[in-house]
């Protein structure tokens, strides 16, 4: 955002390329300078791009590790229980979804 800010200066004549004691601009800047501030500026976007996208990937894989266990726990009890305690078995499984949901509304 800084690079197109400093870009847009430049090109509607806030900054000057006559950098000296002489020139009658407040903002001076040259322009190879604005190149390397747009080098830098890109670089901080990659690595930090990644870096939101690598702990997205790492929260993803959690999150559906999750899901799955609690689908796995869900139907062990089923297959142990079946029949017998129907109603035990849903209120289990009740408490089990409430618990993940509020963990995830807490993780908000």
């Amino acid at each position: 955002l800084l690079h197109i800010a400093i870009f847009l200066a430049y090109k509607h004549g806030l900054l000057s390329g006559e950098v000296g004691p002489n020139s009658n601009h407040t903002l001076e800047l040259e322009w190879a300078d604005v190149g390397v501030i747009t080098s830098i500026t890109t670089f901080f976007e990659v690595f930090y791009s990644n870096h939101c996208y690598a702990k997205y990937l790492k929260f993803y894989s959690h999150t559906r590790g999750i899901i799955n266990d609690a689908h796995e726990f869900a139907l062990l009890l089923r297959s142990h229980i079946g029949e017998k305690c129907r109603n035990h078995l849903r209120l289990s499984v009740r408490y089990m979804i409430a618990g993940i949901l509020l963990h995830f509304y807490e993780m908000r």
